[in-house]
């Protein structure tokens, strides 16, 4: 019995002592401590083992992390914290948002979305007037993975006004929101941006967030035909499948002639889409 209470005191020890190790080895001692007592108590009857007491550990141990002087320490800290879905961490890596790396608030955006908190909402929206870029768009596509329907003006601001990469990550994230209400400005954004990618990814939401929009449909059209560059014909093709009609089936005829064979097969496939949707209504 002596040692299933040593055992059982050990594990908390040792990984309040593992602060500095890379977190793969962390999260497989709590693994194998986890198993200790067993081992120890072999031949005698079960022992009652408390996971707690080494989370909690674990725990303390990440978050002292955080305030190490190394950068690449911090920022392994924070994505680890966001990997174990442990929504205790959160009043904590917001406090890291203040973090004067950048990589390491990128990081806390990226943990912060996946961690599904929604008291994150107001921070990360605070985030999106970051000076560096990638945050930026982390910090937008968090947003979309949290689901919020409050950060939609946010993210709409940033589709208008944000750079290259914001602009991006804001289409993106009003699609993961479900925002048929930003179908306005997306479609104006695919019409008027300067920047391909841009153009790519508002074609893209436009295919989720407007589903038989006619006035979607003709935009989509639009590029379509008339785009300069394959990846966004290629994303229009695509989402005239969900958002067209039957008068979008001549545009997408035509661009089963276009010279990306990307372009021809998205077409064909939106083609077929269209003819399914319309089976049912013509049977009734």
């Amino acid at each position: 019995m002596l040692a299933c209470k040593m055992a059982l005191r050990m594990p908390v020890r040792m990984i309040s002592n593992a602060v500095e190790m890379p977190a793969g080895i962390r999260r497989c001692l709590v693994v194998c401590l986890a198993a200790l007592p067993l081992v120890a108590c072999a031949g005698r009857p079960p022992y009652s083992f408390d996971l707690s007491r080494i989370e909690e550990a674990w725990l303390r141990a990440e978050l002292e992390r955080l305030e190490q002087k190394d950068r690449a320490v911090r920022r392994d800290a924070v994505l680890t914290l966001g990997q174990r879905r442990d929504r205790r961490a959160v009043p904590y890596l917001v406090q890291v948002l203040a973090d004067p790396e950048a990589a390491v608030r990128a990081a806390v955006a990226n943990s912060l979305g996946w961690l599904g908190d929604s008291s994150a909402v107001e921070p990360l929206i605070l985030l999106l007037q970051d000076s560096h870029q990638f945050v930026v768009e982390e910090a937008a596509l968090a947003l979309g993975r949290l689901g919020e329907p409050r950060a939609a003006p946010a993210l709409l601001d940033l589709l208008a006004r944000g750079k290259d990469r914001g602009r991006a990550a804001a289409a993106r994230a009003l699609a993961a929101l479900g925002q048929s209400s930003a179908g306005p400005a997306l479609v104006n954004c695919l019409e008027r941006d300067r920047n391909p990618f841009v153009r790519r990814e508002c074609a893209r939401s436009l295919g989720l967030t407007s589903p038989g929009d006619a006035e979607t449909a003709r935009s989509l059209e639009r590029a379509l035909l008339r785009d300069s560059s394959t990846m966004v014909r290629r994303a229009a093709a695509a989402s005239l499948g969900s958002v067209g009609s039957a008068e979008s089936v001549p545009a997408l005829e035509t661009a089963l002639e276009d010279e990306d064979p990307y372009v021809r097969r998205a077409a064909l496939e939106s083609i077929r889409a269209i003819k399914r949707n319309k089976e049912p209504k013509d049977r009734s």
